[in-house]
Formats: C-alpha cells, sequence, structure tokens
C-alpha cells in the first residue's frame, strides 16, 4: 500500500510529478490532491483530473467536502452541467453531504444558460436534502429569475426570504434593484408587506419607470 508524503513543494504540485512520486510508492496528501485538481482545471487537463480522482479512490484517500466543491465550482465554469450534476450525485450516494454553496453553484449555472426550470428544481431540492437556504441561496435563485425576465417571481422569493427571518444584506437590495432596472421590468402591486428597506427599493423602481428610464 501507498504510503502518504507529508509534504510535496508547490514548485513540483504538477500532474507529471505526482506520477512519478506515485510510481515511487508515496501519494500526497488530501491538501495537494486538492490544490493540483484545482491547477489541472485551470490549465484545461480535465482528464487528468479523472484520473487523479481514480487514485485518490483506488488509495483510499476520500475525498472531502472541499474536493467536491472545487470539482463543482470547475465544471460549472466550464457549463459542463453534465459532469457537476455526476458530481453531486456521488455525494449524495457516498458522502459529504452536498452544502448550500455545491447547489448555488450549480443553480447559478443552470440561470446562466436560461434553464429556469431546472434551477428551480436545483432550489428546491436542497430544501429537501435537510439544507436551510440562506441569502447567498436566495439571492442566486432571485437573481436567475431577474436576468431572465421574472421579476414578479423574484419579488415574491425575495419576501419569501424576509418572511423566513432572513435579513437581506444592502448588497441584496442593491442586486435585485439593479436586476430589475437593467431588464426594464415593469411590475405593479409590489412592496405589499416589506420592511421599509423594501419599499425604499419599490418607491426606486417606482421613480425609474415614471421618468421613463425603465
Amino acid at each position: 500500500m501507498l504510503v502518504p508524503c507529508v509534504r510535496v513543494e508547490r514548485q513540483k504540485l504538477r500532474w507529471p510529478a505526482l506520477k512519478n512520486v506515485a510510481s515511487a510508492g508515496c501519494i500526497p496528501l488530501l491538501f495537494t490532491f486538492n490544490s493540483l485538481i484545482k491547477r489541472l482545471f485551470q490549465d484545461g487537463h480535465f482528464e487528468d483530473v479523472k484520473s487523479l480522482f481514480e487514485i485518490m479512490q483506488n488509495e483510499g484517500i476520500v475525498p472531502n467536502l472541499e474536493t467536491y466543491l472545487i470539482m463543482v465550482n470547475e465544471y460549472c465554469k466550464q457549463e459542463d452541467l453534465a459532469s457537476a450534476f455526476g458530481i453531486l450525485d456521488q455525494m449524495k450516494e457516498m458522502g459529504p453531504k452536498p452544502n448550500v454553496a455545491i447547489y448555488d453553484c450549480i443553480t447559478a449555472c443552470l440561470s446562466k444558460q436560461r434553464r429556469i426550470s431546472e434551477a428551480e428544481t436545483v432550489f428546491h431540492r436542497m430544501h429537501k436534502d435537510g439544507l436551510d437556504h440562506d441569502e447567498v441561496a436566495y439571492m442566486t435563485m432571485i437573481n436567475a429569475y431577474t436576468r431572465n425576465g421574472r421579476g414578479d417571481k423574484a419579488l415574491n422569493l425575495f419576501e419569501k426570504m424576509i418572511e423566513n427571518a432572513i435579513q437581506p444584506s444592502s448588497y441584496s437590495y442593491t442586486a435585485l434593484l439593479s436586476g430589475l432596472v437593467k431588464r426594464k421590468m415593469r411590475l405593479k402591486n409590489v412592496g405589499r408587506g416589506f420592511c421599509s428597506k423594501y419599499c425604499t427599493i419599490h418607491f426606486s423602481y417606482q421613480s425609474f419607470s415614471e421618468d421613463g428610464r425603465v
């Protein structure tokens, strides 16, 4: 059985070097694998990522949450949702349990591809899997709605976020208003029951409409 190396120097952290180390009977620790996986993605060596992942599994090195988050994030950057969903399914089967950040990556990527129905499914699946939506999760879905011309759903979800005792940050208010204005969405009967900051958004949006800027 291969024994873990305590350390691999940063300048030697390359795929050919790792294969030489492995052939000598020494496998780097998980931190090194995670760093190399990220670098291989950045350099576009996607097949090497799969080979490296196989080495980890063959040598009994269990990927942690960071490993999977790196992979899902990088696959989503490449808009390779099939691979991202494959990682998500593997986590559900073998562990560790996916966290909110992993779902957020996939939701944002689906939004970018205008696959809103699927983004909604992932958003609701998160809750079914026992995870509570945080502000980032809500805003990821809200941004998906505004990006794709669904201002009504964006505002409804924003209201639900507040009802669930999640206080939006100034960034979230700004992002919502910006998303609505940029896409020139005309909305009626909004702002009911919202806090003062939300009413400010409503009145600001209304003023843009009246001035002809929306």
